[in-house]
């Protein structure tokens, strides 16, 4: 199970959540969707990986994400 803040600060629990920037989870959600990994629309949800994600899905996701970070500027 994962899940991402866009935040400067911790998020542990719920209450700290809204600290969170939504519009920019938005962004990362879309860039994502335009490499073809779906990830659940709001902050608020995990991602859950299984068995039945390949080696291969992984390592596409995980090269996505970075592509992502680089497109909206993140790192």
């Amino acid at each position: 199970m994962l899940q991402i803040f866009f935040t400067s600060k911790n998020v542990s629990n719920a209450e700290e959540f809204p600290t969170t920037n939504e519009e920019r989870f938005r962004e990362f959600w879309e860039e994502l969707l335009k490499r073809g990994v779906f990830i659940a629309p709001a902050g608020t949800e995990s991602w859950f990986f299984s068995y039945a994600h390949t080696a291969e899905d992984l390592e596409r996701t995980k090269t996505a994400i970075r592509e992502t970070f680089e497109e909206i500027d993140i790192c």
